[in-house]
């Protein structure tokens, strides 16, 4: 399946024409982790998001799993925002399908693309927002 098409699905993409979703395809990388692999460190210099194509990946903080993302979900995107390192590890739970895509080229094309940019960050904003009043609520 095309990425514009599997970026349909995405909570964080839903609201993106798919013209908009084909600008972002080029830039989009996909890989393929076997089980318990380790994406990356908390700490680590971060350089890209991922998007779950298949599987299921585990965000650990103090060696306790404080999140696990399955198809759909997105991880990796804060450091986009404030330029931050890895703030948990990623770990994959079974075989995982992703999609990375790197902050720089990102950047580029919101760049590029005023309209597709503002739609971007407004949708960040909400994810955010949305994320801070859960854990608010917990």
């Amino acid at each position: 399946m095309p990425i514009h098409e599997l970026l349909k699905d995405v909570y964080f993409f839903k609201n993106f024409s798919t013209d908009e979703l084909k600008l972002i395809e080029p830039i989009c990388v996909r890989t393929k982790y076997a089980a318990q692999h380790l994406i990356f460190n908390s700490g680590d210099p971060a350089s890209k998001m991922f998007l779950i194509e298949v599987g299921t990946v585990n965000l650990i903080k103090n060696n306790k799993i404080i999140a696990s993302i399955g198809k759909g979900g997105m991880f990796g995107e804060m450091p986009f925002l404030d330029d931050g390192n890895r703030s948990t590890s990623a770990q994959t739970l079974e075989e995982t399908h992703l999609i990375e895509i790197p902050y720089i080229k990102m950047a580029q094309l919101l760049l590029n693309n005023p309209e597709t940019a503002l739609k971007f960050y407004t949708t960040f904003a909400r994810y955010v927002s949305k994320r801070l009043r859960n854990t608010l609520e917990e």
